[in-house]
């Protein structure tokens, strides 16, 4: 896993300290799978994968939001 996505848990986006960690992991899965909370309710996928483009490139980015608990 390149160390540089790690290194952006708790930076600011949009205002917020991002909370990043390194998902469950599948041996023979060469892809790794980040959780990244605290993130503003308005942000969209292109602002993220933009955020951690300098880490390299990004695959997939899946928002989950729940408005009741936001």
């Amino acid at each position: 896993m390149n160390k540089c996505i790690l290194e952006m848990n708790n930076k600011l986006f949009e205002g917020r300290h991002l909370h990043v960690t390194k998902g469950n992991h599948i041996e023979k899965d060469f892809k790794t799978t980040l959780f990244v909370g605290n993130v503003p309710y308005d942000a969209d996928e292109e602002e993220i994968r933009e955020f951690f483009r300098k880490c390299g490139e990004v695959d997939y980015v899946r928002i989950i939001r729940d408005k009741i608990t936001f």
